[in-house]
């Protein structure tokens, strides 16, 4: 089946990847550490894997660096289909990924000291 806005969400996904290479590193890391802590198994009523890519995608969006565009423009009447995204300057990543992934916890409300000793239950 075409799942015209899945293919349309995995476009995006790859888009902001090619835009912004620690985009993909931190969301490895958050999804390793969601899933290390039980935190990504939504057949236990925790966020799915996708959920947790969402999240990502939405700090570095709103992140004060603006490491994400927020405008998006689909742009269905071309030939090839591509996602079109808005011109915006997007600066490149001055903090390390490490860095990063302690700031998304912070921007989400979860402040420690120690990431590894951090139990969400």
């Amino acid at each position: 089946m075409n799942n015209f806005l899945a293919l349309k969400n995995t476009a995006l996904l790859k888009r902001y990847c090619h835009l912004q290479p620690r985009f993909r590193a931190l969301v490895l890391a958050v999804k390793h550490w969601a899933k290390a802590r039980g935190c990504a198994d939504p057949r236990n009523a925790t966020l799915t894997s996708y959920a947790w890519t969402l999240m990502v995608a939405n700090f570095m969006i709103n992140h004060r660096e603006k490491y994400l565009p927020p405008a998006l423009e689909v742009d269905v009447s071309h030939a090839d289909g591509d996602l079109h995204i808005n011109e915006i300057e997007i600066k490149s990543a001055d903090l390390s990924v490490s860095q990063l992934f302690m700031e998304f916890f912070t921007f989400y409300g979860v402040c420690c000291t120690d990431v590894d000793r951090f139990s969400p239950f």
